[in-house]
């Protein structure tokens, strides 16, 4: 069975992965709808927060 800090590191991973993706995906229907890029680096930055709460460090500046 394998060790549990393996474990929760490929979850860890796997919502990191996820929370990429969905970003870029939404990204793209922002820009498909509206034509423009407005607000995506606002989105970009509470991705950024997320994934900084998930893995425990300071989000960047």
């Amino acid at each position: 069975m394998p060790d549990t800090t393996i474990v929760i590191t490929i979850i860890l991973v796997i919502i990191t992965i996820v929370t990429i993706t969905e970003f870029f995906l939404l990204a793209a229907y922002i820009v498909y709808k509206t034509g423009a890029t407005t607000g995506i680096a606002d989105i970009g930055r509470a991705v950024a927060a997320i994934i900084a709460a998930i893995t425990n460090n300071p989000p960047p500046p």
